[in-house]
Parts: structure tokens; sequence; C-alpha cells
């Protein structure tokens, strides 16, 4: 006895060597193994396995830093800091039979020039490559110069957070900053463009908690927020948006918070609190309103916090609600879709009153004030053909919002339209008109070669279409010409055509310089970390031999 036990203790030596033992446990408890390594701000996210949740009367630790999300079916922290930091959460099953511990360390690598304290600005592809097409009045992209101007001048600041590859901010810049009416209604501001891509743009979007593009803002001179839009309004309805913003300056977001809560106060600050992303306080805000637009928000707001939390049972019934109480609402019809995926009889049944409503909203002078246009509701409607096996319908519905964009862009005062023509290629795409589609995508990067945008999006398309070859020469150029967000999309993309072209080896190199060149904000309103995930569980699925979609 005594000789076995002296060769158990002894072999762990003679065969690892002095490998030291993994000091994670419980990892089976989690629906994924979390990564070992990271960048340094990668917002972690954690899932239990099928049947368990997260204990949430127990301690939940992810070492020293706070949790953005805490729920029982998902829990999100960000490391701040670099170094190698312990986790540990607690997990129960279903049956409550048992509660255990999954621990395990995780190393944050912070990227060049770190310094605690310091954000970091500047990376290898960090700053704008090429010009933006200038807008007239604007201040491009210097955040502290408009500032000074706003506050040597008493102006208020209007401040739009743009990415050059979004349809909506250049629906913008082409069809309401250039117009003279604009131009002349919004002389006594400053205004202020910021490449939300770019590092330059981080503070104000942590700031103003910035998470979707376009954002306008206007905000005084000491950076407090008076009122937001978010997405594209036509120019009539952005000078009386932008006309009641003129009329508040006189009580900031800051002042209107502790004032006395009157309806038209509760609208003002609900929608506010919603475009943040803070759906726990605008729920609290708006809990036992009557008006039915507050009603409607406070319901939105209660289905994003539960898919937030991943509680897809309150967030199926918050939507049910959304559907039954707000049949005329603009958003009726993304609504019905979203439900076909929980009850395809259920939705399918509203369907009549979904094509209604699109007609309705079609014909309504309030459209251009709801931030959807009218290719939009084509698309819409597109989709509920398609839920119905009705292609040919589904066809007409893309050729409509096709025209619709093709009449837009001629309107546009550039040579080659930038707005109109990126929502008008995917529709001809769809609507069977790939050879038409490809035609104006090798126009647009043409056009605007040295720039991420086109090439991306052409890249994108001809993978779709399986010609791989091609698609390879214009994600290099995107990639070549991409900074912040746009260059880990193009990498991801680039990624997945060696994928295709069956060069494995090369996607994993590529997806490897992503990971270890990323810069992330501290901001976790922001889109950066997704995609740095996304980087990272498509590098996951090729080196455990999964196929990648």
């Amino acid at each position: 006895m005594r000789f076995f036990l002296i060769v158990t203790l002894v072999l762990p030596f003679a065969v690892g060597g002095c490998a030291k033992p993994d000091p994670s446990i419980g990892l089976e408890l989690l629906s994924a193994k979390p990564p070992t390594r990271l960048r340094l701000n990668e917002v972690l996210e954690f899932k239990p396995a099928e049947g368990h949740y997260f204990n949430l009367k127990a301690p939940q630790n992810c070492a020293e830093f706070d949790f953005q999300t805490k729920s029982p079916r998902v829990l999100r922290c960000q490391i701040t800091e670099p170094g190698t930091h312990a986790i540990a959460l607690s997990v129960c099953d279903d049956k409550a039979t048992y509660c255990r511990f999954a621990k395990f360390p995780v190393i944050a690598d912070a990227p060049k020039g770190w310094k605690a304290g310091k954000s970091v600005r500047k990376a290898t592809h960090a700053a704008p490559k090429g010009v933006r097409h200038p807008i007239p009045g604007f201040v491009d992209n210097d955040p502290e110069k408009a500032l000074a101007m706003a506050k040597k001048d008493g102006k208020l600041l209007l401040i739009d957070f743009y990415g050059i590859w979004c349809p909506p901010c250049n629906m913008l810049d082409e069809y309401v900053y250039k117009e003279k009416k604009f131009q002349d209604a919004s002389s006594d501001l400053v205004r202020v463009a910021l490449d939300a891509d770019a590092p330059l743009s981080w503070d104000w979007k942590a700031k103003f908690k910035v998470g979707g593009y376009p954002t306008v803002i206007i905000a005084d001179a000491e950076l407090n927020e008076i009122g937001r839009i978010v997405g594209y309004r036509p120019v009539g309805s952005y000078l009386k948006w932008m006309s009641e913003q003129k009329a508040l300056r006189d009580e900031p977001i800051e002042k209107a918070l502790k004032a006395e809560l009157t309806l038209a106060r509760k609208r003002r600050l609900g929608e506010w609190r919603y475009n943040r992303r803070e759906y726990t306080e605008a729920i609290k805000l708006l809990e036992g309103v009557k008006d039915k637009d507050l009603l409607e928000t406070y319901w939105v707001a209660k289905q994003k916090k539960a898919a937030k939390e991943k509680e897809k049972t309150a967030e199926n019934e918050a939507l049910k609600v959304l559907i039954e109480k707000f049949p005329d609402s603009i958003s009726y019809a993304g609504r019905v879709l979203s439900y076909a995926e929980v009850d395809k009889k259920y939705a399918s049944s509203r369907f009549d009153s979904v094509l209604a409503n699109l007609k309705r909203w079609r014909n309504s002078p309030k459209l251009d004030a709801t931030g959807y246009e009218e290719g939009d509701l084509y698309d819409l409607e597109a989709d509920i053909w398609a839920e119905r096996g009705d292609e040919k319908k589904k066809i007409v519905a893309y050729t409509k919002a096709s025209e619709y964009y093709k009449t837009l862009a001629a309107k546009s005062s550039l040579l080659v339209a930038r707005a109109a023509n990126m929502s008008r290629a995917y529709f001809l795409r769809v609507s069977g008109d790939v050879e038409g589609a490809k035609k104006l995508y090798e126009a647009l990067a043409s056009a605007y070669s040295n720039e991420f945008t086109f090439n991306y999006s052409y890249a994108s398309t001809l993978r779709k279409l399986k010609e791989f070859d091609k698609a390879y020469g214009f994600i290099k150029k995107a990639e070549a010409n991409a900074y912040g967000d746009n260059w880990l999309r193009a990498i991801h993309l680039k990624a997945k055509i060696e994928i295709a072209l069956k060069r494995p080896s090369d996607a994993i190199k590529t997806l490897e310089l992503g990971l270890a060149e990323a810069v992330i904000p501290s901001n976790t309103d922001v889109r950066t970390y997704r995609y740095v995930e996304r980087l990272r569980n498509l590098l996951t699925d090729l080196e455990s031999g999964k196929k990648a979609a």
C-alpha cells in the first residue's frame, strides 16, 4: 500500500513536468467556457448552463469590478484594470437541489501606451483616414474647439454623433444639413460633428451615453444636455425638434429631473431615459401613467430591460402587451414579426392588420417624426409576405423600396448619392436584381474608394453571393481604410471570407491580430466590446473545429 501511495504522488510530476494545476472549477455550470485572456475594458458576459440560474442572494464576484447587468439569466461586468483577476459566480440548478461556485481567473491585457487613470486614444487603427465630405457650418471632429466656441459666444451646442457607414447619418448630411432652412435656423448654435468610430468622440459618447447613430444632442456650454433625437428626421421635423430644444435652454435635463413631474416633463424625461438605455429608471419614472404615448414607452422599456437581462418570458409578455395595446403604432409591424418567432399562429392572425397599419403610415404626415422612412415600411411589408410564403408580393415590396431610394438618390447634391444608394443597393439585391446591385456597389466603391463604407458593403454582398475571391479584394481595401469599430468589423468579415476560401490558418492570424490590437473604450454603452466578442467567438469556433456561419 505504501509503495502504491508513493507512486500515486510522484506520477503527476513525472508525466506533467512542472505544469501548474488549472485553478478553474465549476465551468460546467456556465453555458460556455469563459475566455482566459481578454482586452482591457472588455465586457464579460456569463450565462448559466441550461437548467441553472445565477443565485443573486449569494455573492457574485467579478474581481473588484461592478456588474453592469445582474439577473438570474445573465451577468455582465467590465474589466477596467490590466492583470489577472479572479471571478467567482454562484450558480444553482432550477430544481433547487444544489448551489455551487464557478471560479476561474481571467487575464486582461492593456494596449500599448496604457497608463492608470488615462484613456488610450491612439492605436494602429484609431484615426480616420480620408476626409468626410464637408458639411457647411459644422466643426468637424474637434470637440474641444466646439466647446470653446460655445463658451466664448454663450451659444448652445448641436452635437451630431455619426458613422460614415450609417445610412441615416448620411441622410442627415445630404438632405438636412445642407439645406438653407437648416443653415439659417441653426446659425445661433455651435454645430459639431463627431465620428462615432474615432477615439476623439469617446469622452463625449460616454458622458451622454450614446449607443445608436445618428444621435443628435443639444447641450449648453457646460455640456448639460437639453434633449436628443436618435435616427433620421426630414428637415421639417428636424427643425421643429430643434426649435423645441432651444425653448428649453433654461431647463436642461439635470434641472428638469429636480422639478415637479408634469406630464410634459414625464414625456421628455421618459424618452431621454429610454434613449440612454436606462430602462430601469424609465420604468420607475413612468409607472402608473395613463397617457397613451408614455404608456407605450413604459412597456417598450420593460421589454428592452427583460431582453437585456435574458428574461425571455418577461420579454415576450411585454411584447404581446405592446402588440395588443398599440396596434396603431409605427412599431406594430416589427413587433408582430418578432412575435412570430414565439407564436407563429398568433402573429399570423394579425398580418392583415399589419398590412393596413403600414399602408396608413406610408400616407401619414406624421411619418416624418417617427424616424422611419417609406422604404423601411416596404421592407417590413416584404417580411410579412415572406412569412406568408408569397414570394411574388415580397419581391414587389422590395422593388418598391428600391424605387423609393432611387427617387431619393436623385435629390442628393452629391455626384454619387451615398445614403439612398446604400439602401437601394441592398433592395436591388433582395428583389432579385443582383447585377443591378453589383453595378451600384461598384459605382459607390469607385466613387469613395479610399473609404471603409462601400468596400465593406460590397465585400459583404459578394460573400453572400459566394464570389469569395472578388469579395476578398474589396474587404482588404475596407480594412486598409478602416479605423475604430469599423476596423474590427472589417477584420471579422475578412476572417469569414478567408474561411470560405478554405484558408483557416489565415483566418486565425487575422482574428488574433484584431484581438491583439483592439482598443476598447471604458463606456459599456458603445458597440466596441460586442465587435471584440464576435472576433473572440469566431476564433473559438475555428480553433474548436466548428463551422463558421
